[in-house]
């Protein structure tokens, strides 16, 4: 075969895998946004049943990146881009009756939903926090104490307890974190932590609380982080 027709072939072909890759991410982003839009924070059967193998590869390949590299003030926005392409995958695999499904699932709503939030959304606000010593902070922070709906006591009368004392702390003794974030780093990040903890409180405890949801959390998707 003549040179030149064998690169025509080969630049084709990379051209078709290419244009395949693309299709198959554009496809699984559409299904993200689809999946369980009317019942998202409700585990449900339809949720214990649910399985989309591209969802998991992503979300087991996250939860084990997490685990060999720690977060830090350095990598927290790069965590941030991940927990963001995928984080709609998180709630239903936490409801699998599979554990380590389950397990995955839960840890990286605790892990995106809190602990990546902190260190990259809020990093400035919270470390002027800490800079000024307030008892209400030293209490609630880095960020209050949750627990996933499908991840409860079986006593439920303890469970309740549990869960009432973690609602009345979610914002800080007597919703005390308002006061501390505004005094010290201004409405708009008072307004950014409450809409953020309002949301992901359907994903955890699905407190009753005294503020309303502002629906930020599926913002433009950035490019696929790299560690």
């Amino acid at each position: 075969m003549k040179p030149l027709l064998i690169l025509l072939l080969c630049c084709l072909a990379v051209g078709v895998h290419s244009t395949s890759d693309e299709k198959k991410n554009q496809v699984f982003q559409e299904f993200l946004r689809g999946a369980f839009s009317d019942e998202l924070f409700t585990c449900s059967m339809r949720h214990k049943l649910y399985y989309h193998p591209e969802c998991e590869m992503r979300s087991t390949m996250l939860y084990n990146r997490m685990q060999e590299k720690p977060l830090t003030d350095y990598n927290a926005h790069r965590y941030r881009t991940s927990c963001m392409r995928i984080d709609r995958c998180f709630f239903p695999m936490s409801c699998s009756p599979d554990k380590e499904t389950a397990i995955v699932g839960y840890e990286l709503e605790k892990f995106c939903g809190l602990e990546v939030f902190t260190k990259s959304v809020f990093a400035e606000c919270a470390k002027k926090l800490e800079e000024r010593d307030s008892e209400c902070y030293k209490k609630w922070a880095p960020y209050p104490e949750v627990t996933v709906r499908n991840y409860r006591e079986e006593d439920e009368t303890k469970e309740a307890k549990r869960i009432k004392e973690y609602c009345n702390r979610y914002f800080g003794e007597n919703l005390c974190m308002e006061k501390e974030v505004m005094e010290t780093c201004g409405e708009e990040d008072w307004n950014t932590l409450r809409s953020h903890l309002m949301n992901i409180n359907q994903w955890f405890m699905d407190c009753h609380l005294p503020y309303r949801t502002r629906p930020n959390k599926f913002g433009p998707l950035e490019p696929e982080a790299t560690f």
